[in-house]
C-alpha cells in the first residue's frame, strides 16, 4: 500500500469510526467516561444482533 493508498483507507476509516463513536454515544446516554474497550464490546454486540432502534435512522424516509 503506497502513501496515497494508506491516507485514502485512513481517511475512510476515520469516517466510520467517527460514525460508530456517533452512535455509540447516542445509545449510551452521551456518556463519555466509557473506555475504548467498552465501545468495542458495544459495537461487537451489535454485529450480534442490533439491541437499540431508538436512534436508528429509517434511510428509507430519509430517501424521499
Amino acid at each position: 500500500m503506497n502513501i496515497k493508498q494508506h491516507r485514502k483507507r485512513h481517511i475512510k476509516l476515520h469516517g466510520n469510526l467517527d460514525e460508530l463513536l456517533a452512535d455509540f454515544i447516542a445509545n449510551t446516554d452521551g456518556r463519555l467516561n466509557n473506555s475504548i474497550l467498552d465501545m468495542v464490546k458495544w459495537s461487537h454486540k451489535q454485529t450480534v444482533e442490533v439491541d437499540h432502534h431508538k436512534n436508528m435512522v429509517n434511510l428509507e424516509e430519509v430517501e424521499r
